[in-house]
């Protein structure tokens, strides 16, 4: 029996599930089964719950879907359709309820003599004195609707020009979710650099171990130089350090990257990706997403012009209402009157001169407009320019690199060579190690660097997303 199984019959044992003397029935074979079956599902949860491994891919998609900017982005977006949705009310009829209240108390009786008899009749004018009140009150319910009927385009304007607005919205969106998933993917890049120089760094790490060993062995046995021993031990502690810092960077970096994809923070994440990234060539012709939102900023300032300048013209409104009206008395009797009606208003302002301050502000308003869109078109095409320049040159360097690296491992093993047959030594062998991890080095980061010139040139051309990049050409 397996030492799991016994322990489980064990504690069957001390639970009182089955005498301790007593054979096990025929069943408790199913009872492990079953035991070992929770057991096996519980692991497979624990195991199911590693953390998830972040790829390219899936960068872009967290990054769209939580990053910061993103949120920010469509929240201005909602407010853009809230502000249409209240401009495109206008058009609509308003309709209140209204009520009102108003009690009246007169002294109006007639003089009466000592035999109740009146003196004089009650219309007379003396008789209009005495101290009996007679009171009344007048209380009245109405439904009231208006609407503009027509203002000669000025309510359409304004509708036209909150709708520009949930373009610009729109388009500023696209932009800033453009922007965050660019600097998600450029910190993803980094730390994938982060980790293949840890393994650079760790297998120089280990070579040197190994050499330390090594020398401080045969130095033992009389057959090395010590100063040998001190160098290996120095270069294997140098070694040491540049792993920890290697160790140290990737972590910093993971945290960048969780925030960056509005994940908690945390310097464990597991990553998955290549370096060897290129992007889509021929989008010159695409309209960034800024040039759009500046396009739409311009019509808009447009719509605001004729706005301000049909605020100047006339106006007409319809009005309806219904309602009634009931006069009380002290008396029983009542009166209650029924109310409807219809009527239109004109209203021209002839002089107004905060319109006119309007109008003025509304034509400067799109000349600023102009201007942005021009410069922003002209600061794009130059950042297009400038990336594919960077991106150019970062492949020139990554083709270097790797020369540089294939020479230096070339060196070593020559070197590697000459110290086993007793030809080398070992500060020759030191040195060369040296510049084989830093070619290595150089090469990883050349390859990090031109990996994000790519994604610079994809946020160049306002399009950020899976079908922009593809695998760069072998170097």
């Amino acid at each position: 029996m397996s030492e799991p199984t016994a322990t489980a019959l064990t504690m069957l044992h001390t639970k009182g599930c089955m005498p301790r003397n007593s054979p096990a029935p025929a069943r408790s074979t199913s009872l492990l089964a079953l035991i070992l079956t929770v057991t096996s599902s519980l692991t497979a949860t624990s195991s199911s719950a590693q953390p998830e491994t972040l790829t390219f891919a899936r960068v872009i998609e967290l990054a769209q879907q939580q990053a910061p900017d993103a949120y920010t982005a469509q929240a201005r977006i909602d407010v853009a359709r809230a502000q249409q949705d209240a401009t495109n009310a206008s058009r609509l009829p308003t309709i209140g309820l209204s009520s009102s209240l108003s009690p009246t108390v007169q002294y109006t009786a007639p003089l009466l003599a000592q035999d109740k008899e009146a003196l004089c009749s009650a219309n007379s004018v003396a008789c209009s004195v005495g101290s009996v009140p007679v009171g009344s009150a007048r209380t009245g319910v109405s439904i009231d609707a208006r609407w503009r009927i027509f203002d000669f385009g000025a309510t359409g304007a304004a509708i036209d020009q909150s709708s520009e607005g949930v373009t610009a919205a729109t388009a500023r969106s696209q932009s800033a979710t453009a922007r965050g998933v660019a600097t998600a993917l450029k910190i993803f890049l980094a730390v994938v650099a982060d980790d293949q120089l840890v393994v650079a760094r760790e297998r120089l790490a280990s070579d040197r171990a190994r050499q330390a060993e090594v020398v401080k062995a045969r130095a033992d046995l009389g057959e090395g130089v010590p100063s040998d021993v001190l160098q290996a031990e120095v270069a294997a502690e140098a070694a040491a350090l540049d792993l920890e810092s290697a160790k140290a960077q990737a972590r910093t970096d993971r945290i960048t990257l969780a925030g960056a994809l509005g994940l908690p923070p945390s310097d464990t994440i597991v990553v998955s990706g290549d370096l060897d990234l290129d992007v889509v060539r021929g989008a010159d012709d695409a309209i960034h997403p800024d040039v759009k939102a500046a396009d739409a900023d311009v019509r808009s300032a447009g719509f605001g012009i004729t706005r301000a300048e049909r605020s100047m013209w006339p106006t007409i409104d319809g009005s309806a209402s219904i309602g009634a009206s009931l006069v009380a008395l002290t008396r029983p009797d009542a009166n209650l009157t029924p109310s409807a009606g219809f009527g239109l208003s004109l209203q021209w302002p002839w002089l107004d001169f905060g319109k006119q301050a309007d109008i003025s502000a509304a034509n400067a308003s799109r000349i600023v407009a102009e201007r942005t869109r021009d410069a922003q078109q002209t600061a794009i095409t130059t950042e297009r320019a400038r990336a594919l320049v960077a991106l150019d040159a970062q492949g020139a360097l990554v083709i270097r690199a790797g020369r540089l690296q294939a020479s230096a491992r070339q060196a070593v093993d020559v070197v590697e060579a000459r110290v086993q047959v007793g030809e080398g030594r070992l500060a020759e062998l030191l040195d060369a190690q040296a510049t084989l991890t830093q070619a290595e080095a150089s090469l990883v980061t050349a390859r990090a660097n031109r990996a994000q010139a790519a994604v610079d040139v994809a946020l160049a051309s306002g399009v950020v997303d899976s079908g922009a990049f593809v695998v760069a050409p072998a170097r």
